[in-house]
């Protein structure tokens, strides 16, 4: 399969993890309801670039490739059980949380399957997991035409569960709700789009070629419709957050199509370097520089808007993220020398 570069992909991890601290941020409305509508491409498109980036053509399917991805769920398993740790035990010194408290979390049901209970944001790095460990069970299935059915299947019954489940005249609710949406109609949706993108990406270079233009209308124009959604449903007491809208399926991947079509977008810049290096650190640990400013501005009667706006906390997560990279790139230099 062929090697390509796709800085425009990188370039937009950043926008992506600004969009995710949006998300977990505080906003003076109306423009905070507005702002998180638009963010929810930022989870979607994380998944996308995962799914994107995993497949791999059925010939190129070897024992090596079956290892090397095996190698990988192992990894981010680890990645994961390090970042609750730090989460679980940071309780310690911030809310005051006991020793025994902190480890009775550790066994949650709601933190096993989705950390809801302690950072709800990491649900992404579990169903991420799950995602790879299915990659490697159904790739037979996953390289057939009966993927693009299970895809459109998925998200009508996605849209009819979970979404819109009110116009029919019910609402399910719960934490169980709550973790089978995010797991199904928002992890396993995009990843799986990201993989037949790639699959079929030279027929829909192909296609796109010349309708740049109409693409950038349609996705402005599912912006728009997005935001009139939120405002509908608003002034009729709707409120489906944290639940992707309707249209949000169509802006995402109408961003992502434009982005494999300028692929160089962003290349050599310093926010191409930031999505590329640092955007995953941002995602991680955004959420627990939140809670250390809110109980620092408790503490010092400091208005909690003041310091927990998106631009407080992203900037804040980009200056972590950088240490943390100068850290690691000091380690691996001594490494080589020693």
């Amino acid at each position: 399969m062929e090697k390509k570069r796709y800085d425009s992909i990188d370039t937009f991890k950043i926008i992506g993890a600004f969009l995710v601290v949006c998300l977990h941020t505080l906003m003076e409305e109306p423009l905070n309801g507005y702002v998180k509508t638009i963010a929810r491409i930022g989870v979607p498109y994380f998944f996308l670039v995962s799914g994107f980036f995993a497949y791999r053509a059925p010939e190129d399917w070897t024992k090596e490739l079956r290892l090397k991805k095996m190698k990988n769920v192992f990894k981010h398993v680890w990645i994961m059980l390090g970042v609750d740790l730090v989460y679980a035990f940071s309780g310690i010194f911030l809310y005051e949380h006991t020793l025994r408290e902190t480890v009775m979390s550790l066994f949650h049901f709601s933190f096993v399957t989705a950390n809801f209970h302690v950072a709800g944001h990491l649900w992404f790095m579990r169903a991420l997991i799950c995602l790879e460990i299915g990659e490697l069970a159904f790739y037979d299935i996953l390289h057939s035409k009966k993927l693009k059915y299970i895809l459109l299947a998925v998200w009508a019954l996605d849209l009819f569960l979970f979404k819109y489940s009110f116009l029919f005249g019910f609402t399910l609710q719960g934490a169980g709700v709550e973790c089978l949406s995010k797991y199904i109609g928002t992890g396993f949706l995009y990843y799986f789009i990201g993989w037949l993108i790639r699959q079929e990406e030279t027929k829909i270079s192909e296609w796109i070629e010349g309708k740049e233009k109409w693409i950038l209308l349609m996705t402005v124009f599912c912006c728009g419709m997005n935001l009139l959604e939120y405002h509908i449903l608003e002034s009729y007491q709707k409120n489906l957050m944290p639940i992707n809208y309707f249209f949000t399926f169509f802006l995402i991947n109408g961003i992502f199509v434009l982005l494999i079509r300028y692929r160089e977008w962003g290349k050599g810049s310093f926010v191409h370097f930031l999505g590329g290096k640092a955007s995953m650190y941002i995602y991680y640990w955004h959420v627990l520089i939140r809670n250390i400013l809110s109980v620092y501005a408790k503490e010092h009667g400091i208005p909690k808007i003041n310091l927990l706006n998106p631009i407080v906390i992203f900037l804040a997560s980009i200056g972590l993220s950088l240490a943390i990279l100068g850290l690691k790139n000091l380690i691996f230099r001594k490494k080589i020398r020693g």
